[in-house]
């Protein structure tokens, strides 16, 4: 019996969730028919010594009575059992719940107010988070505190994950604000959609720039370390592809463009090098070493001239918004491809 009025109930008292507590369990009594024990309303039968049918509805009363007051015990955690422990009746254990739980005196609102204005949804799903606030909301208003309906839709956006960033700005700058009930509603939807962009990896992509060994700058003309693989042999059109300062300088000075073995994208802010580009489906950041966060929209080839006065190109080059996000070649992203590899000599960078 334990186990099934655990389930039926859903989780024990806390101090966070006295009003879906309260509800359930209410419910819960209604249909065992003993609510009315703990309102009161069925009084407990006056002992006639005389009357044996007097006698057995006594103890009748006396037998559901200590079922309810088992079963409010049952479903209350270990920290507030000593507040019911002495309580013989029903009546008297629930009222000894609800004054320490709905008691209007300042400590109590201010405690409620502070678990309310703090609460985030870190690893809850939608529904625990939601549940968490409107709890919190409801033991406002048992004190006399009731949370105005602007607030709560403030409140519950405030406690949304970072990653949620976008979707709170569409909702906060709505006019009108749309009601909790249909905040929860679109709060499930975006759930669902982070979660399907995530398996089909069309969530927000974070790449790094100096990922080698510490995150920073590339190292440039003379760095001995990065990736090195044996050329195979390629067709035509990816043949190897010699890459030095001197023939990247035909688009700016040589100091423009960085060589980084740590970065995981290449990257420059400049749209008029591009031969074309692609709108990304999702947000996308480039991070470099200073931590700082460069937004993607898009990506494309960058057409280059090589040393032998050949036509080659970077292919999904980032483009960062940001026109002091840098020129980043990323020699490991370069070298993913088992045809290239890549080596820092006294000319350069050779691909």
């Amino acid at each position: 019996m334990a186990e099934f009025v655990i389930l039926i109930i859903g989780e024990k008292l806390d101090k966070t969730n006295y009003s879906v507590w309260k509800f359930r369990m209410k419910t819960f009594l209604l249909g065992q028919g003993l609510w009315e024990l703990v309102t009161g309303e069925e009084e407990e039968p006056i002992v006639v010594p005389t009357d044996p049918t007097n006698v057995l509805a006594r103890k009748e009363w006396m037998k559901r009575s200590f079922q309810a007051v088992h079963y409010i015990a049952l479903t209350v955690g270990a920290s507030y059992i000593g507040h019911i422990q002495d309580c013989d009746s029903p009546k008297k254990a629930w009222d000894a719940l609800s004054n320490l739980f709905q008691s209007g005196t300042k400590a109590r609102k201010l405690q409620l107010l502070q678990q309310f204005n703090s609460v985030k949804n870190g690893a809850m799903c939608i529904n625990n988070f939601v549940n968490q606030i409107k709890s919190l909301a409801d033991q406002l208003a048992s004190v006399k505190a009731a949370v105005d309906p602007t607030v709560l839709i403030r409140t519950t956006l405030q406690g949304l994950p970072n990653e949620t960033k976008q979707f709170v700005t569409s909702i906060a700058t709505r006019e009108p604000l749309p009601t909790f009930e249909q905040l929860v509603s679109m709060m499930l939807g975006e759930e669902v959609r982070m979660r399907a962009a995530s398996s089909n990896q069309q969530s927000e992509k974070i790449y790094y720039a100096g990922y080698g060994g510490s995150r920073g700058r590339g190292r440039g003309r003379g760095y001995q370390g990065g990736s090195q693989r044996q050329p195979q042999q390629a067709n035509e059109e990816e043949q190897l592809l010699i890459t030095t300062h001197q023939s990247l300088a035909m688009f700016e000075p040589v100091q423009d463009w960085v060589i980084d073995s740590g970065a995981t994208s290449h990257m420059t802010a400049h749209q008029d090098w591009f031969s074309n580009l692609e709108l990304l489906q999702a947000p996308q950041y480039m991070v470099t070493g200073d931590d700082t966060k460069h937004e993607i929209q898009h990506k494309g080839n960058v057409p280059m001239q090589l040393t032998d006065s050949k036509l080659a190109g970077l292919r999904s080059v980032l483009h960062a918004t940001s026109s002091r996000s840098g020129r980043l070649f990323s020699t490991s992203n370069v070298t993913s491809s088992p045809m290239h590899s890549a080596m820092y000599g006294q000319s350069g960078l050779v691909v």
